[in-house]
């Protein structure tokens, strides 16, 4: 104040509140572009996580289901390519591991029809010459004894061709009537044995 007079100094502000107003909307620009930038970088790497994960429960999920040959592609030298390379060695090692057991089996099943149809001629000849001996009793427990290798040779010989046919036809069982079935078909013997003893 002079003496009585007040003095005032009027200056625009326009050019302040335009610098402001440009220096706000480049703020919000730049944190826009941050988010957006933050978000698709996100969006990327869980992508490149997620999905060779998911290809690969895919895959197990195949392989599960017999499929054998199903496997991963591998691209790259990261630690999904890694995991892929390791996935295809551990498929490819059950593949070979299955293919075994399937020769096996098959080397099985034709090791016993070969062995109980080759046991039935002697057998037969055996029965023929026990025949032949005079009664008593050493007649009589030859013939329980050739009974009893006969009763096992021809369940050897069932065995082999249920065998046969679970191999040839690979559906799936019901495991209570298939164990119903053979109960009945084996409570004969059952019978016999305990009768014996």
């Amino acid at each position: 104040m002079v003496g009585t007079y007040q003095l005032f100094f009027l200056y625009p502000l326009q050019a302040e509140q335009d610098r402001l107003d440009f220096l706000l909307r480049t703020l919000g620009f730049g944190a826009g572009a941050l988010v957006l930038l933050l978000g698709s970088t996100t969006w990327l790497v869980t992508r490149q996580t997620v999905l060779p994960v998911r290809r690969a429960a895919q895959v197990a999920e195949r392989l599960a289901n017999g499929q054998l040959t199903e496997r991963m592609t591998v691209q790259g030298e990261d630690e999904m390519a890694t995991l892929a390379h390791s996935f295809n060695e551990m498929a490819a090692s059950l593949q070979d591991q299955i293919r075994r057991l399937e020769e096996l089996s098959t080397l099985q099943r034709r090791f016993v029809s070969d062995v109980s149809h080759e046991l039935r001629t002697p057998l037969a000849v055996m029965l023929l010459e026990v025949a032949e001996l005079p009664d008593g009793p050493e007649r009589q427990q030859l013939m329980e004894e050739l009974g009893g290798l006969g009763r096992l040779v021809n369940e050897m010989l069932r065995f082999a061709q249920a065998e046969e046919v679970l191999a040839s036809a690979p559906e799936p069982v019901n495991l209570t009537a298939t164990a119903r079935k053979v109960c009945e078909e084996m409570a004969p013997d059952a019978v016999r044995r305990k009768r014996a003893i």
